[in-house]
């Protein structure tokens, strides 16, 4: 019977294991290695802990009058996940005032009525500008000037405002005119009466 020979035992034939690497909830492994031809493992991979998110603060955004807001959340900034929700807060709408009309005068414009918001400014509905009325002319009468006192040219104004529209003018007065009276002789008198006043004047002394 033939004796049986000694075969020299195979070396493992390596293969590398890939390390994995960890993530914010995955855990990871280290570089290892196993035998391709019986699987034994001939370096052993460790266990990495999952690194954990690393959390951001998301700011909350004002609703407006015409845009939605935004409530605080979160995220992680390693892996981008959302830890907390934003929920979304709805718009306000606008909250009208309204701007009171202005009537025209003869010397200022007008506005139609409007609106705007009390809370953003906006316009909601714009004021329109009215023009100018026209003066209301009423006349002034001329006064004509006397000896002593002055006259005046004519003019007119406005009956709204009181805007002079033509000013008068001043007219001098035109000072007195002297005329010199003439000597009136007085028609004499008979010598009867002429004798009758002397005896009167007599009697008063």
């Amino acid at each position: 019977m033939k004796e049986q020979e000694e075969v020299p035992a195979l070396s493992h034939k390596e293969v590398k294991d890939e390390a994995v690497e960890a993530t914010c909830t995955i855990a990871g492994k280290t570089e290892g290695s196993h035998c391709t031809t019986c699987g034994a493992v001939l370096k052993e991979q460790e266990e990495i802990p999952a690194l954990g998110h690393k959390e951001v603060k998301d700011e909350a955004v004002e609703a407006t009058c015409t845009t939605a807001g935004k409530t605080e959340g979160s995220h992680c900034e390693t892996c981008g996940a959302i830890l907390k929700e934003q929920e979304e807060i709805s718009a306000l709408g606008h909250k009208e005032v309204k701007d009171e009309a202005v009537e025209a005068t003869c010397t200022t414009v007008g506005k139609t009525e409007g609106s705007h918001c009390a809370t953003c400014g906006e316009v909601l509905k714009e004021q329109e500008e009215i023009p100018m009325l026209d003066h209301s002319e009423v006349k002034d009468e001329a006064v004509n000037a006397t000896c002593t006192i002055a006259g005046k040219t004519e003019g007119s104004h406005c009956a709204i405002c009181g805007k002079v529209l033509e000013k008068q003018e001043e007219i001098p007065a035109y000072g007195h005119k002297e005329v010199e009276d003439e000597a009136v002789e007085a028609p004499a008198l008979p010598a009867e009466r002429q004798l009758e006043a002397i005896a009167r004047t007599a009697e008063k002394c």
